[in-house]
C-alpha cells in the first residue's frame, strides 16, 4: 500500500499491454501484415482466373508459390488475426482490471474515512489480535533443523506406541 501525505492509498493493478513496441512500430507491423494479406488475396484471385497457372508454366518459382498458396494465406491471416484476437481479449481483461481498481480505490477511501461501524470493527479486530495466546506444542518450529524435529517426532511416536502396548 502506498502512502500519500501520511495516509494509506491503494496500489492499483496495472493494465495489460498488447506489446512493448511503440506506436510507430505497431503501425508499421499492421501495415506490413495488411499488405501481405492483400497481396496473398490478389495472388488467390490470379490463381482462380488462371493467370498464375500460365505464369507457373514459364516461371517455375510461380509453381511453387501457387502450390504454397494455402500456407501463405494462413500465415498472412494469422499474422494479423492472432494479435487482433489478443487485442480484443485484452480489452475485456483491462475492463475487469479497471473495475477492480475502482473497488480498491473505494475500499481505500473507506479506510481513510471509516464509518463508526467500521472503526468499531477494526478496533475489535485489533484487540482480538493483541489478545491471542499461543496454545500447545508447535507442530513445526523453523528454529530447529529438520533432522532434530524428525528424530523428536519418531521418539515421541515410539514412546506412545510403547505406552499403548503396556496398557493392553
Amino acid at each position: 500500500m502506498r502512502r500519500e501525505n501520511g495516509a494509506a492509498r491503494y496500489l492499483p493493478e496495472r493494465e495489460l499491454k498488447l506489446t512493448e513496441a511503440d506506436d510507430g512500430q505497431v503501425a508499421g507491423t499492421v501495415a506490413l501484415g495488411a499488405f501481405a494479406l492483400l497481396a496473398t488475396l490478389f495472388l488467390g484471385s490470379q490463381i482462380l482466373t488462371g493467370k498464375a497457372i500460365l505464369l507457373a508454366r514459364v516461371y517455375p518459382i510461380m509453381g511453387l508459390v501457387t502450390s504454397a498458396f494455402p500456407a501463405l494465406l494462413a500465415y498472412s491471416a494469422a499474422f494479423l488475426g492472432i494479435p487482433a484476437y489478443r487485442w480484443m481479449k485484452l480489452g475485456g481483461e483491462n475492463e475487469e482490471i479497471a473495475q477492480r481498481n475502482l473497488w480498491r480505490q473505494q475500499a481505500a477511501q473507506q479506510l481513510q474515512e471509516p464509518s463508526r461501524d467500521l472503526r468499531e470493527r477494526l478496533a475489535e479486530a485489533a484487540d482480538w489480535a493483541m489478545g491471542r495466546k499461543a496454545f500447545g506444542k508447535a507442530v513445526y518450529d523453523s528454529g530447529q533443523a529438520s533432522e532434530v524435529v524428525t528424530k523428536a517426532k519418531e521418539t515421541d511416536d515410539l514412546e506412545a506406541f510403547d505406552r499403548m502396548l503396556k496398557n493392553k
